[in-house]
């Protein structure tokens, strides 16, 4: 027996979202075959929390009327199950004699319980961080990227009914897998620190999983970066190299050593993370101190992707000194004449990094500037650690020019009178809050800046779901969310 479960929306956005407390939920329920309920039969509404797995549950009988019509609409008060706020997967199972009837076929349903009061930011960057629950593979231990819109029948923590919601190719990509990590970093870290500790570990499990996914799937024992792909039930390593995937997963896996250690305080975890890192620092520091000049090395045939390298190079830098007392004087001269050469070139062209490349509908403008500014603000702060003034300024009005052209002057050659990553392509949204919050911090206020944070971001749901892992704008959703900003 199977049952078909519906929970009517009460969102624009196509799913149910509640307040605690004060809610009515209306689920409409089909059973099939026709005939395989009897009177005495009951119906079993699980609610399982997807930030801790707890499971609230409440039981109804079925009347003779509704075994024989084999539909129904149930309605539940908080009289009838009381829940907390947090995002939940609805199981509805049909129970004789206490025995499940359905198996894996029980009706599947989404909720979001609100607290009252919370803002529209919390509630659906919340809501939609929690989704990725759905597309967690125990067996090859691996989120997959894109998240699954629930069927009606079917329940994806089973293992007997989970395999369809996984067809055809999988794979690792590893730009993804950081834009997709950066949600999760940032989600604990503002969870930490308002309070909501279930949420935070929940971002911690996904952020670890990632990592050692990445580990042990996309890192080669020649420390370089490929993607991964299972067709067929073989694993394949695709010819994915390029020098900046390396860069871009050591920047994750850098400020995700600093994570674990400072914020979670689990020291043992973030110094196994940094020992299992060696390979792939070797690699990347190798590769871009042998360049001549690492200007455009980073791959694709253009220079968009070098304050990749950079970014990585230099979050390493700060997460050695932590993790050793002190900077390595080799890495530091690989990444501040990487950081010099680039501020030189930046400034060369007004503002425009990769002012030779129009590239992907003309994204390459933005984001070459995005990951560009990634590279330089660690960069200057390595400097002014170690006492570099001159190039501290140097890097400094090198970042704050490419800003301005984000701001303004790119208008002109992309036709948008400013570069805002989530109405352009969203996956790169958390970088841009990334890079605004490190120019705060390094240079104060501004009335740029100002402007940036008022139109970062917008409440949109759709394109969201779709590719999970690379949709980052989740981070700036839960940053510019009320409950975090009242507490900076």
């Amino acid at each position: 027996m199977e049952i078909s479960a519906t929970l009517t929306p009460t969102t624009l956005e196509n799913f149910c979202c509640v307040t605690e407390g004060c809610y009515l939920l209306d689920f409409q329920l089909k059973f099939e075959p026709k005939g395989a309920l009897r009177e005495g039969d009951v119906l079993r509404f699980g609610f399982q929390n997807l930030f801790t797995d707890e499971v609230t549950s409440c039981e109804r009988p079925l009347s003779p009327e509704e075994v024989k019509k084999a539909a129904v609409q149930v309605w539940l008060l908080p009289d009838d199950v009381n829940l907390a706020p947090a995002s939940y997967y609805v199981r509805v199972d049909a129970l004789r004699n206490g025995e499940s009837l359905c198996g894996p076929n029980t009706g599947s349903c989404e909720l979001y319980v609100c607290r009252k009061g919370e803002s529209v930011g919390h509630a659906l960057g919340s809501f939609l961080l929690s989704r990725v629950a759905y597309t967690w593979d125990p067996e090859r231990e691996i989120y997959y990227q894109e998240t699954p819109q629930l069927p009606p029948t079917g329940d994806p923590f089973h293992p007997e009914s989970s395999k369809p919601f996984w067809s055809g190719e999988w794979k690792l990509v590893p730009e993804l897998q950081h834009d997709g990590g950066l949600a999760f970093l940032y989600g604990a870290q503002v969870f930490y620190k308002t309070g909501e500790i279930d949420r935070a570990r929940f971002c911690d499990t996904v952020l670890r999983r990632t990592l050692e996914a990445d580990l042990r799937y996309l890192l080669g024992e020649d420390g370089k970066i490929y993607a991964v792909r299972w067709e067929d039930g073989n694993i394949a390593r695709l010819p994915y190299y390029v020098q900046e995937e390396e860069g871009w997963l050591l920047k994750l896996f850098s400020q995700s050593y600093l994570h674990f250690r400072e914020v979670v305080g689990d020291r043992a975890y973030a110094d196994s993370l940094f020992q299992r890192l060696q390979p792939l620092v070797i690699q990347t520091f190798q590769q871009t101190s042998a360049q001549p000049d690492p200007l455009g090395y980073g791959g694709w045939g253009c220079k968009c992707y070098d304050g990749r390298i950079l970014a990585g190079l230099a979050y390493y830098c700060l997460a050695e000194r932590v993790a050793t007392g002190q900077f390595n004087a080799d890495h530091v001269r690989t990444t501040l004449d990487f950081a010099r050469r680039a501020a030189e070139h930046l400034l060369a062209h007004k503002g425009w990094y990769d002012n030779d490349c129009t590239g992907e509908g003309g994204c390459h403008i933005g984001f070459g500037n995005q990951n560009i500014l990634c590279g330089l603000l660690p960069s200057r702060r390595i400097a002014l650690a170690q006492g570099e003034e001159e190039l501290a300024k140097h890097l400094g009005e090198a970042i704050m020019t490419g800003l301005d052209f984000l701001a303004r002057t790119n208008g002109a050659i992309t036709g948008h009178i400013e570069w805002i990553p989530s109405r352009h392509s969203q996956w790169a949204n958390g970088n841009m809050h990334e890079i605004l919050d490190e120019i705060r911090d390094q240079f104060g206020e501004s009335e740029t800046l100002g402007w940036y944070y008022a139109n970062l971001w917008k409440p949109t749901y759709g394109c969201w779901v779709a590719v999970f892992h690379r949709c980052n704008v989740l981070a700036t959703a839960l940053l510019e969310c009320e409950e975090y900003k009242s507490i900076q």
